[in-house]
C-alpha cells in the first residue's frame, strides 16, 4: 500500500490517500505518524479512490483498537473518510461505527464533500 500524506497547517487538516493492496502495518504506520505529531488533532481526509482491496474485519477490529487507545490520551480531530466503491463504503461505516462516541468519522463518496463536512470544524 502506498500512503502519501499531505499537511494543512492553516487550514488544520492532513490529507492521506492511499492506493494499492491495502496493508495492516502501513494502516498501524499512519495512525502512529498521526499520534506522534500535532496532526492527530487536525480534521483528516482519508482518500481511499484507489485502494485495490480492503481490510478484513479483523484487521479493521486492530486499526480501531489503536485509535482508541492514542484517543484515551488526547482527543483526535474529525475524520473524513472518501471512497466511490460500496464494500469500501460500507466497510468505513462499520469503521465509523465503531469509534461512535470516541472519533467523528463521516463517510463520502467525493472529497468535496468531505472537504465541506471537514470545514465545518474549523
Amino acid at each position: 500500500m502506498t500512503v502519501t500524506y499531505d499537511r494543512d497547517d492553516d487550514r488544520r487538516r492532513i490529507v492521506v490517500k492511499v492506493a494499492g493492496p491495502f496493508d495492516l502495518a502501513a494502516a498501524l504506520a499512519i495512525v502512529a505518524h498521526l499520534a506522534a505529531d500535532a496532526g492527530w488533532a487536525y480534521g483528516i481526509l482519508y482518500d481511499t479512490h484507489d485502494l485495490t482491496d480492503l481490510p478484513s474485519m479483523t484487521a479493521l477490529q486492530t486499526i480501531v483498537d489503536r485509535v482508541q487507545i492514542v484517543t484515551a490520551q488526547r482527543p483526535r480531530g474529525p475524520v473524513a473518510v472518501v471512497t466511490s466503491d460500496r464494500a469500501a463504503y460500507e466497510m468505513a461505516e462499520v469503521y465509523a461505527s465503531r469509534l461512535e462516541g470516541k472519533v467523528n468519522v463521516a463517510v463520502f463518496r467525493t472529497p468535496d464533500d468531505a472537504r465541506q463536512w471537514l470545514d465545518g470544524y474549523r
